[in-house]
């Protein structure tokens, strides 16, 4: 997929993503995160599939009011996900 699937994912990330790091030292949780929402179930799809073939593993997706969310989840994958779409918001 490689810059078609890095285009895709740039774009919705600087349209309806969603950046959360860690807050102070709370030890349950990483805290790291990327959420990015889709807008139905074959734009979610092809989020996946972007997101798999550059490496990453993905959270379990969920709905949230008429969107699918779909998570990043952990320090070093958010970083990596931040440089890949270097050109997008941090």
């Amino acid at each position: 997929m490689g810059e078609e699937g890095r285009d895709l994912l740039r774009g919705i990330y600087k349209e309806r993503g969603y950046l959360k790091q860690k807050q102070g030292t709370k030890t349950s949780h990483s805290g790291w995160e990327i959420r990015l929402a889709t807008l139905n179930e074959k734009e979610a799809r092809a989020v996946r599939k972007a997101l798999r073939s550059l490496g990453y593993t993905v959270g379990k997706p969920y709905k949230k009011h008429s969107r699918i969310i779909i998570p990043i989840y952990g320090e070093g994958q958010v970083n990596s996900f931040l440089d890949d779409i270097s050109e997008g918001k941090r």
